[in-house]
Formats: structure tokens, C-alpha cells, sequence
């Protein structure tokens, strides 16, 4: 029998085999991945910026692809460096979602109960099912979630699609848990594929209408057919909610509350430029000083900074 077909008759039930086609049919390069990420986060542990790492950023950015065409007019970097170096955490998410086959509008819903209420999420072994609002210590993990939300006939600015940035990010994941969690045995890997796994079905098809089936990075691409949806990055000050203790694995990159995050504790907020007056007449309600950036924008101001930066879950430093 083909090793590949036995693996995935022992461990996936059916639905569930894009959670690791590319994993099974590019094992080389996800090794190779899981590799660069282990090296640049001990990397970025360091002060100085080594010769290794200065190539790497060099690399990188040749491999980073523009999307879309740059807005005609330039951003005040300043201003969006002042802000960025504030954000302490980061949040992708829609205009709209759809929840229990209702189109819900998510931006309307921030806005009624003055902030973020968190969602059922059992990806995490450690934390089990729960809600929780999960945010990001990185800029660019948190916009490939953002960006499932845009409509795909939208060329506006991005720098990296988002599958490249979620490849970087997510790949380690399962690396990380399948070692913490002890995945080798077949009584929790049961556990695991009965609690996490539907919840990763759940998270790609939230922003379909009509699923489609596909890998979690082809799902990130694809974008949403709901009409009139668009992308919203939110960022969050220093302390803005209590850290739920979680598996290595999601605290890499990830950072959650267990209760709802107010506005009051938002830095910014992000959404494509053709929808940046719309944002600000809906936050308007909220008698909150809430800057709107475009988030073109701060795709620009990103592809200015090296690539060690923009994934070391630092805040971002300024030009």
C-alpha cells in the first residue's frame, strides 16, 4: 500500500485531508520551512543583526511578491510608524462572517457591544474548547486572516500573498504540537482530530457562502463571495486584555483573552482604502478617536522593513 494513502486512511477522517495534502505531497519544503522559522526565531532572539540574517532579509524580500498596484499617493510613514510601535497585539478579521448560515456584520457588532467578544475555539489541546478572542504578536500572521475576508476581484496593494506569509507562520504549528501534545499516540491524536479539527473546517468556511474544498492556505487565498465583504486589521495597546495561558505551539504567534476586548483598548484600526470613509462613519457612533489607516497603506509601510522584522513578533520598529 502507498505510504501516503495509509497515513491518511490512519489518521483523517473524510472532509479533513486538506488539513495536510500539501504537507504529504511537499514534505521537503514544509521541513524546509519549519527549519527557516526554528532558525529566524532564535535569530531575532539576538541583539545584533548577524550576516546570516542580513542574507536571509535580502532572500526574502526578493521572494516576497508585490500584489496589486502601490496607491498613487504615498502614506505619511511617520505617522504610521508612531502608531505601528504602540500595537502590542494584532487581529484579522471581515466586514461580514457567516455564523449558524446568517451573514453576520462583524464591524456593526464591534460597534454595538463597544469591542471584541470572544468565539468557541478548540484548537488549542492545552486550553480545550472555549471562547476566546485569539489576536497575534505579528502584523503579517494576523492579515492573511484579514485578508480571507476580501473579495478575490480586488487588486489593491499587498506585499506577500497571504498563503506566503500563512506558510511561514502556520507551518510550525502542527510540527510544535504533534511533539507537545504527543500526537504519535493514537488515543490523542482521536482527541485531537475529534475537538480541533472540525473547528479548522468551521474557521475556512465562515467567510463562504458556497464552501469550497481546499488546503487552510488555499483557503486564505480564495478570499470570501460574500458581496460587499472586505478585510479589517485591528491593533491593540500594550495590556489590552489578560493572557490566557496556552500550548506552545499557538503562543508562538498567538495571544488570547478569555473576555471581550473593549474599543477603548484599540490603537488603530485597518481596512482597504476604498472602504476607509465607510469604517470611520460606522465608528463614528462610538464618540471614539479611532484612526482609520488604509491598509494598503500599511502594506507600504511594511515592505520598507526587513523581513526578520516583520516576523519577529516584536511591535514594529519605525523607519
Amino acid at each position: 500500500m502507498d505510504i501516503k494513502q495509509a497515513f491518511h486512511d490512519y489518521y483523517l477522517d473524510d472532509g479533513l485531508e486538506y488539513l495536510t495534502r500539501n504537507r504529504l505531497r511537499d514534505c521537503p519544503q514544509v521541513l524546509g520551512r519549519i527549519a527557516c522559522i526554528l532558525y529566524m526565531d532564535r535569530c531575532n532572539r539576538k541583539q545584533a543583526r548577524s550576516l546570516s540574517l542580513r542574507l536571509i532579509n535580502r532572500r526574502a524580500a526578493t521572494k516576497i511578491r508585490e500584489c496589486g498596484t502601490p496607491p498613487i499617493e504615498q502614506p505619511n510613514y511617520q505617522e504610521i510608524g508612531a502608531v505601528y510601535t504602540s500595537v502590542w497585539r494584532w487581529h484579522g478579521t471581515g466586514r461580514y462572517q457567516v455564523r449558524n448560515g446568517n451573514i453576520v456584520d462583524v464591524l456593526e457588532g464591534m460597534v454595538a457591544e463597544s469591542g471584541l467578544r470572544p468565539h468557541l475555539d478548540a484548537m488549542d489541546l492545552k486550553t480545550g474548547k472555549g471562547e476566546f478572542v485569539s489576536t497575534s504578536r505579528a502584523r503579517m500572521y494576523a492579515r492573511p486572516y484579514a485578508d480571507m475576508h476580501r473579495n478575490p476581484k480586488d487588486v489593491a496593494y499587498r506585499y506577500g500573498t497571504p498563503s506566503f506569509w500563512g506558510k511561514y507562520f502556520m507551518a510550525s504549528v502542527p510540527f510544535h504540537t504533534f511533539f507537545e501534545s504527543n500526537l504519535w499516540r493514537k488515543s490523542n491524536w482521536d482527541n485531537y482530530r475529534k475537538t480541533a479539527l472540525p473547528i479548522a473546517v468551521q474557521w475556512r468556511d465562515k467567510v463562504k457562502l458556497n464552501p469550497v474544498r481546499c488546503d487552510m492556505y488555499d483557503a486564505l487565498d480564495s478570499g470570501s463571495d460574500i458581496p460587499g465583504n472586505y478585510p479589517i486589521l485591528i491593533g491593540f495597546k500594550s495590556n489590552a486584555f489578560e493572557e490566557v495561558d496556552t500550548s506552545k505551539a499557538i503562543g508562538r504567534c498567538e495571544s488570547r483573552s478569555q473576555l471581550p476586548i473593549p474599543l477603548t483598548n484599540v490603537t488603530h484600526i485597518e481596512v482597504p482604502l476604498q472602504y476607509a470613509e465607510e469604517t470611520a462613519r460606522i465608528l463614528s457612533s462610538t464618540e471614539m478617536d479611532i484612526p482609520i489607516i488604509p491598509l494598503e497603506y500599511g502594506e507600504l509601510y511594511c515592505s520598507q522593513l526587513p523581513f526578520s522584522d516583520l516576523v519577529s513578533n516584536n511591535p514594529l520598529p519605525s523607519l
